[in-house]
């Protein structure tokens, strides 16, 4: 299988500093036609003027898995996105998730209670619901970043990016797949192996990668008017 990974598409009907975002899902649709992937996997960021219409098209198309960010259309995409910690199983290859930021996991209801316990608590469940169905998972997807001042220099280290880097070192899948930071791509390895990529494939980037599962291949590319520039490839 061809997997397609994008994130943080962002659909906005506006010119964002002289970029036109309106053209986000005209353009994710062409590439979509060109490379015919079997799956669809967003890191999430579709943003506020997404529509249903735009879902339906695109799963018309191919198979999506997505989660959502901290910019959507929020009454349209909890509707597509998959729930925290559900395993996907694709012929050989299992895939889950988190939506959203940590921070919006915390009730603050729960009186007397340190909101990083609360953040523990929830991300225990994750992995013990992952867990149930899979002690190797190939691919996890987040919007969430996990601390990584070596890739991402000046980061602040709060308790919510630190969560999620305790959170992978314990679940360690194959493959980790994030969106919300910047610049246009990142990767890291992580010292116990798993692979750490990042696109931003909002129009200003229009980064992507191919995740080919029969090799365990994954190739990041740059859409220079539709002439795909090879910027990265490794396996996982």
């Amino acid at each position: 299988m061809h997997l397609l990974f994008v994130s943080d598409i962002h659909m906005n009907l506006k010119i964002y500093k002289g970029v036109d975002e309106s053209y986000a899902m005209i353009w994710l649709n062409k590439l979509i036609d060109k490379i015919k992937p079997d799956v669809l996997l967003s890191a999430g960021d579709w943003d506020k003027d997404v529509t249903p219409k735009d879902f339906s098209i695109i799963s018309s198309k191919v198979k999506l898995i997505t989660i959502y960010g901290n910019h959507e259309n929020f009454n349209i995409i909890k509707d597509y996105s998959i729930k925290d910690g559900k395993v996907i199983k694709l012929n050989n290859i299992s895939i889950s998730g988190i939506n959203g930021l940590l921070e919006e996991k915390v009730s603050f209801s729960w009186k007397n209670i340190k909101e990083e316990n609360i953040i523990e608590s929830y991300l225990k469940k994750i992995i013990r619901d992952i867990k149930k169905y899979t002690n190797n998972l190939d691919i996890f997807i987040s919007h969430q970043p996990p601390f990584l001042p070596e890739v991402y220099p000046g980061m602040i280290e709060d308790i919510y990016n630190k969560a999620m880097l305790n959170f992978i070192k314990e679940l360690r899948p194959k493959l980790y797949l994030n969106g919300h930071m910047k610049p246009c791509y990142s990767f890291y390895e992580f010292p116990y192996g798993t692979k750490y990529l990042r696109v931003d494939s909002s129009q200003s980037c229009k980064h992507f990668a191919i995740i080919n599962t029969e090799n365990s291949e994954v190739v990041v590319y740059y859409d220079d008017k539709y002439k795909f520039r090879e910027i990265l490839s490794f396996k996982f």
